[in-house]
């Protein structure tokens, strides 16, 4: 039973401009933040609201919980570190605890008609790193993965699950990264898609020059244009 802090907050969801409902993307945010915050930072970048005219974008919300790099104060984050370094231990089990809450999400879209190929998982900073815990050990069937300006500890779980995986089929990964990321460095995300990438996951990585931790205008209209690729009228 989840306590109050863990019960689950409305997803924030646009919908499709069209009348037909034929693909979802979920878009996660990262520490601190909310789907809403999300939602909103992404439009305000965009000068619109991220918006497709067959595609539902999905923005959920983590839990609050303890953050051991935040001196154990609560935020919303997806899964707890020992460090903000992919050095140290990855805490495995905490990020299971919060994958029920998404894979149901996944769930309830392939109920509603749409495929799971037809279904990409992606997002900012720890939220792009959930993503790819999500797509590579719990759902091998989305249809593809973003992740930006985030990383995996070296020990992560997720380059066992993809070595060990039996399946043939990996999703199409796209990795952005700004070079002046100083909370998260740009060397440790092109080392995520390098193991990944030689682990058979069919990744690219991008770099955005003179950006840091953040979300950047040119490098979301690249995702845009990415996911557009995937998932076409």
């Amino acid at each position: 039973m989840l306590n109050a802090s863990h019960q689950t907050q409305p997803v924030v969801v646009t919908t499709p401009q069209g009348k037909a409902h034929t693909a979802t993307v979920i878009f996660l945010h990262g520490i601190f933040q909310s789907g809403e915050k999300i939602r909103q930072t992404v439009g305000a970048l965009l000068g619109d609201e991220l918006r497709f005219e067959h595609i539902k974008v999905m923005y959920p919300t983590a839990p609050v919980q303890p953050y051991t790099p935040n001196k154990g104060k609560a935020c919303t984050l997806w899964y707890d570190r020992y460090d903000r370094r992919p050095g140290v231990p990855e805490m495995t089990d905490s990020v299971n605890e919060v994958v029920p809450r998404l894979t149901a999400i996944i769930d309830d879209e392939i109920k509603n008609g749409v495929p799971p190929h037809r279904i990409l998982i992606g997002g900012f900073s720890q939220g792009g790193a959930m993503a790819v815990h999500v797509a590579y050990r719990f759902r091998h069937d989305v249809g593809g993965v973003f992740a930006m300006s985030t990383f995996l500890n070296d020990d992560s779980a997720v380059y066992t699950y993809v070595a060990e995986a039996s399946n043939d089929y990996k999703a199409p990964l796209l990795v952005c990264h700004g070079i002046s990321d100083k909370l998260i460095a740009c060397e440790w995300g092109r080392a995520m898609h390098k193991r990944l990438i030689e682990l058979g996951v069919p990744s690219e990585f991008r770099e955005f020059r003179d950006v840091g931790h953040e979300m950047n205008r040119d490098e979301l209209l690249q995702v845009v244009e990415w996911i557009n690729k995937i998932l076409p009228q």
